[in-house]
């Protein structure tokens, strides 16, 4: 029997999903955990972080557009802060985690021990949906 979840439940938890959905994000967020970071120490921490394959098989590489459009959506969003110093040019500008964003963390740290826990089960995953991906080829003769 499927258990009853609360009205909403399912609405809230895409809705928390999709704050984290970008490519990038989990990179950014952790590398500003340890406090706020100028843009070119996010590219380099964030950058570095590597996050592994991708679901298709392919590495990604953190670009400095790809970064821009990730910071202003997660400082659009309320997950980041984005202060500059006044006064100083070049402006120096600096980000950091709100606490929604550090509550936000905490509460998907027990995913990502099950993630770590459950590893076999995510790489037969991943195997099996890269190869249903794969285009498939056709034995037919060329004309």
């Amino acid at each position: 029997m499927a258990p009853t979840c609360p009205a909403g439940f399912l609405r809230d938890w895409y809705d928390a999903r999709a704050l984290l959905a970008a490519e990038w994000t989990p990179a950014i967020v952790l590398a500003l955990l340890d406090g706020p970071l100028q843009y070119k120490d996010i590219l380099a921490a964030a950058g570095a972080a590597r996050p592994g394959l991708r679901w298709g098989g392919r590495h990604r590489q953190l670009h400095e557009s790809i970064l821009s459009r990730s910071l202003h959506a997660l400082t659009r969003d309320g997950l980041l802060e984005r202060h500059e110093t006044p006064g100083t040019f070049p402006p120096r500008v600096h980000y950091c985690l709100t606490d929604a964003c550090r509550e936000l963390v905490e509460a998907v740290t027990p995913l990502a021990q099950w993630s770590a826990h459950h590893r076999e089960l995510i790489h037969r995953a991943q195997s099996r949906r890269a190869r249903a991906d794969r285009p498939r080829q056709s034995n037919r003769a060329t004309s």
